[in-house]
């Protein structure tokens, strides 16, 4: 779907950055788009680790990844 074509392409610019660490806000509302952002980064080869954000980074509307250029 498109929102997951836009993290992809989003991704790809981090890693071609060389970014370690990326912020992907999806928001609250009902939870799906969250859910399939984090379900999409998990299958990735080159995400090492994932979590909800913390309150001050926007708590659970954010999900935090660490990548492995």
């Amino acid at each position: 779907d498109e929102a997951l074509r836009r993290l992809d392409t989003f991704l790809g610019e981090a890693l071609r950055r060389d970014r370690d660490v990326v912020v992907i806000h999806h928001g609250h509302g009902g939870g799906i788009l969250r859910a399939a952002v984090r379900e999409h980064l998990e299958r990735q080869g080159f995400v090492r680790a994932l979590r909800p954000g913390l309150t001050a980074e926007g708590g659970d509307a954010v999900t935090v990844a660490w990548l492995d250029p």
